[in-house]
């Protein structure tokens, strides 16, 4: 094959991203993946209930792995079976949680794998426990070698995860609250670094006291969110001039993401001179 002449374009649809979405549970992820058109959700985890998805359970490793196969054959096939039939074409896969999966794939590690320690390979009841944070990476290099595989074969992948919150001390500030997902430092900085765009959804509160009840209460001012990232907050987006923060609409939250891409996207390419 001779080398290529041509320059790669930016990418024009928002589907083609690696993306992340992570928050507490109930924030409104799913609903959010659940509007992205020709969607197929790969669930590690039962939290699809109240919302509506075409999809399958994935709830092992080996599960997980045969089902990215099965798409990807089924994509190469052009959506056709074996006895003729059409299958609806699928554009993006989405992974309800990540974390979950992780887990799973964590069992299935130790349960199959041994790792090298001083010169003996040492077999280990917890991922959580292989030294070195080994088994950590060897759990996001097959989930990452999957996904890739996916994205390489023309799928856009939207990856969701709970919230994880950890103190560290920045700058001689102790107990500083950092924001990610739900996934060992090591492993959320894999996948953080793998994505093209990384979003922080979450709820705007406002504390009042209720002189009725005599109590303070959390009000509700709205849902958000956010796509760049501040001092203690993992999030992010390759495109530029995309905005801080969206509103995270009920049912038009995926189409509120789209046309921010869409005025990015034509912004980039204005300030770049592309026609």
């Amino acid at each position: 094959m001779p080398l290529t002449e041509t320059f790669t374009s930016l990418v024009d649809d928002p589907r083609k991203y690696l993306t992340l979405v992570y928050g507490v549970a109930g924030v409104g992820k799913t609903s959010w993946c659940a509007q992205i058109p020709n969607h197929y959700f790969l669930m590690a985890e039962y939290g699809v209930q109240g919302v509506s998805v075409r999809g399958d359970p994935v709830p092992t490793w080996t599960s997980f792995q045969a089902k990215c196969s099965e798409l990807r054959n089924a994509r190469g096939a052009n959506w056709t079976r074996g006895d003729g039939t059409k299958i609806t074409p699928i554009e993006v896969v989405i992974i309800d949680t990540y974390d979950k999966l992780f887990e799973n794939t964590g069992i299935h590690v130790c349960a199959n794998e041994r790792f090298m320690e001083q010169g003996k390979a040492e077999k280990y009841d917890k991922i959580d426990d292989v030294p070195w944070g080994k088994g950590y990476a060897r759990v996001s290099d097959l989930l990452l070698h999957e996904i890739e595989a996916l994205m390489l074969s023309g799928f856009g992948v939207v990856v969701v995860s709970h919230l994880r919150a950890r103190q560290a001390e920045y700058m001689g500030r102790k107990n500083m609250e950092f924001y990610g997902p739900n996934l060992s430092p090591r492993a959320a900085e894999r996948l953080v670094d793998a994505c093209g765009a990384v979003g922080y959804f979450y709820i705007d509160e406002k504390v009042e006291f209720d002189k009725e009840v005599g109590a303070i209460t959390k009000v509700e001012q709205g849902r958000f969110a956010r796509w760049q990232a501040t001092l203690q907050l993992q999030a992010k987006h390759r495109m530029d001039f995309f905005p801080e923060t969206l509103p995270l609409r009920k049912l038009e939250g995926w189409q509120d993401y789209c046309e921010a891409f869409k005025t990015a996207y034509e912004r980039a390419k204005k300030e770049r001179g592309i026609v």
